[in-house]
């Protein structure tokens, strides 16, 4: 059945946790070693693709309201048995069968083990076997993908049933609120959603303050919600020190130092967190990050592993096209991302990402018919960005110099972040974005005074991560009220720090820069050559 699949997945995902748990380890995340096919395996070439020298490998069986469980391990070297085991147990009693394996395993690996790794091991979530049942089975829909939205919203849902089951379950509220965590950030960003994450967060706190995975919950809701991400980091150091090997927990600190400007230990943490999750873990991020500080080489060889894995990605794709774009001013890796998955009509199936290609290209035409066929009335949508469709038309009508209908899109975008910005007026993303809009429409003192506003509600000095998106918007709408000066003024403050969309190659290239072309000041600063932020990061 179904069910019983995802339960005896969870049953394994639970385990690495508990191993994971143990500092004196290195435990691979479940998401890596899912890649390798569970028959006809190379044991040693599967531990070098990993980076270990002990694997762990079994089976596990529900038969009816019995759980079978059967485990060796194994030295990689000799392919020698370390140790094996069969279990068999009602499956109330699936928690102990997980804990006797990570002890039995820690044991025979010479793991040291803390008092507090100790009590993890023996100490029960919950004495409510169907609230755990219902716990395992959301965590293993979380572990599937937190792009996916159906698995969110089944998450959600099971994990709900488990709380409700036993209020007093911390670790499956906490396990909510990772999951609100996740419905935020990709699929929506709710008031409805934050509420949510906030409550589940406080309700693990309440319950068990000092676990690990309550303070990542916390850390979770106050990356979304607070201004000091120190506070934030204190959280999520915290539970790295009980979950040393938690692949997540070292990706969130990478994150929240990256709003920091802790560029050193961003990267730190994500080559941690590949370490533990080398097959899936976050070359896309590295790739990224590494766009950011000017490092292009870094930023290639990050992301063409990430296409390693995942050839037709269309993030890693688009990053590899920036890398392009940023390094050598060129529009080839557009071009080879769509040899690759040989679209029938980029225009159609890559709406978004035709339009930006050719606008680059100055092709307003094929640009407009890109952005005609977005699906809905956003492209994108992130903390830092917000492409809407009707400004996107609106850009590409003004290039043809059709002022006219570009005038009555402006104005719908106008409409929807003026909506947006009333409804949330400490948004610094709705003020930008307005703020370009009105430059476009030609009300200056209010471009300069939304975009101003941005700059305030999340400076660059607070944020290094989504500050200085809002420093470059300001300097757009500067060159679109006639303050070149100032857009100006603005484009060197971007140059000067990371950033994934600052590079002269692009600049050149970028008709929105084009109001600032005759100055002689504008061409000296895009005559020169990007160089790495940070030499040898």
């Amino acid at each position: 059945e179904p069910e019983d699949i995802q339960f005896t997945d969870g049953v394994h995902e639970e385990l690495i946790n508990r191993l994971a748990g143990i500092g004196d380890l290195t435990v691979i995340a479940r998401s890596s070693v899912l890649s390798f096919e569970p028959r006809n395996r190379d044991l040693q070439n599967i531990a070098q693709q990993l980076g270990v020298s002990s694997l762990m490998e079994g089976t596990v069986r529900r038969l009816g309201d019995q759980l079978r469980v059967s485990v060796q391990l194994i030295d990689v070297n000799s392919l020698g048995t370390l140790w094996s085991g069969s279990f068999e147990e009602n499956i109330d009693d699936v928690f102990e069968i997980q804990s006797r394996i990570a002890r039995q395993v820690a044991g025979e690996l010479q793991a040291s083990l803390t008092a507090d790794e100790e009590h993890r091991l023996d100490e029960r979530p919950t004495d409510n076997p169907e609230a755990y049942r219902l716990y395992m089975l959301g965590q293993q829909y979380i572990s599937q993908g937190t792009q996916n939205e159906d698995n969110l919203v089944k998450a959600e849902e099971l994990l709900s049933r488990a709380v409700d089951e036993e209020p007093t379950f911390a670790e499956a509220w906490a396990m909510l609120a990772r999951t609100y965590f996740s419905l935020y950030w990709f699929h929506g960003r709710t008031p409805e959603q934050l509420e949510g994450l906030k409550e589940a967060a406080e309700r693990a706190e309440l319950l068990n303050p000092n676990l690990p995975e309550t303070k990542y919950a916390v850390g979770l809701y106050l990356y979304w919600s607070q201004t000091d991400h120190r506070q934030t980091l204190d959280y999520f150091e915290s539970a790295l020190e009980q979950f040393p090997n938690h692949k997540s927990l070292h990706n969130m600190t990478a994150y929240t130092h990256r709003r920091l400007g802790n560029w050193e230990l961003m990267v730190h943490h994500f080559k941690r967190a590949l370490e533990l999750d080398p097959i899936t873990g976050p070359y896309g991020e590295l790739g990224y990050d590494y766009l950011m500080l000017r490092d292009y080489e870094k930023a290639e060889s990050y992301i063409d592993k990430a296409l390693d894995s995942n050839p037709n990605s269309f993030l890693p794709n688009f990053i590899k096209a920036l890398i392009g774009l940023s390094k050598n001013g060129s529009l080839e890796n557009y071009e080879l991302w769509w040899t690759k998955i040989q679209p029938s009509d980029p225009g159609i199936e890559q709406p978004y990402f035709w339009g930006e290609y050719n606008v680059l290209k100055r092709n307003w035409d094929e640009a407009l018919r890109g952005f005609k066929n977005i699906q809905g009335e956003t492209a994108a949508r992130s903390e830092t960005i917000y492409l809407h469709k009707a400004y996107l038309i609106g850009m590409a009508l003004e290039g043809q110099g059709n002022q006219t209908e570009a005038r009555l899109y402006y104005n719908q975008a106008k409409v929807h972040f003026e909506e947006l910005r009333d409804q949330y007026p400490d948004d610094a993303l709705y003020h930008s974005e307005l703020g370009k809009v009105y430059a476009r429409l030609g009300e200056v003192e209010k471009a300069i005074q939304a975009g101003k506003k941005a700059t305030e509600l999340t400076p660059a000095s607070q944020n290094a991560n989504t500050g200085p998106f809002f420093e470059f918007n300001l300097a757009e709408i500067y060159a679109w009220t006639a303050r070149e000066e100032l857009a100006i003024d603005k484009l060197e403050f971007c140059l000067s720090v990371p950033h994934i969309y600052v590079h002269r190659n692009w600049i050149r290239l970028d008709p929105r820069w084009d109001p600032l072309r005759d100055n002689p000041r504008f061409q000296q600063l895009i005559a020169g050559e990007d160089k790495p932020y940070l030499e040898g990061l």
